[in-house]
């Protein structure tokens, strides 16, 4: 997921159609290749400002999928408001607490931000 630097979410991909429930692909799959997702921010004038990355768990754990955009851009709100230092050593608890309350599945995220 993108955010730009006035807190609005781009989501970079679609649910896949071809799966079904909670399945995923697998990257150990033989035709793993096969199911490789490319995006693009289309906005030539401006980078984003948050780069959200996580596992299928974390988008999971959420009723719809504008509940998970907001996680995003609360993160992004936390960081322009100087909360970052706040935010890291909370992640970890945030990520076990909507796991357990969500998809029960494991969560891994990776967060890229401008610096400001």
């Amino acid at each position: 997921m993108l955010v730009s630097d006035t807190g609005e979410t781009v989501p970079v991909f679609e649910h896949d159609p071809e799966l079904l429930g909670g399945a995923t692909t697998s990257l150990c799959s033989d035709d793993a290749l096969d199911h490789v997702q490319i995006g693009f921010w289309n906005r030539p004038d401006t980078l984003p400002a948050l780069v959200m990355l996580s596992t299928d768990g974390y988008s999971n754990s959420f009723p719809d999928a504008p509940s998970f955009y907001k996680v995003a851009s609360d993160i992004w709100e936390m960081i322009v408001d100087g909360n970052w230092e706040k935010v890291k050593p909370t992640l970890p608890v945030w990520l076990t607490d909507t796991s357990r309350r969500g998809s029960g599945d494991d969560i891994t995220i990776g967060l890229i931000a401008q610096g400001r």
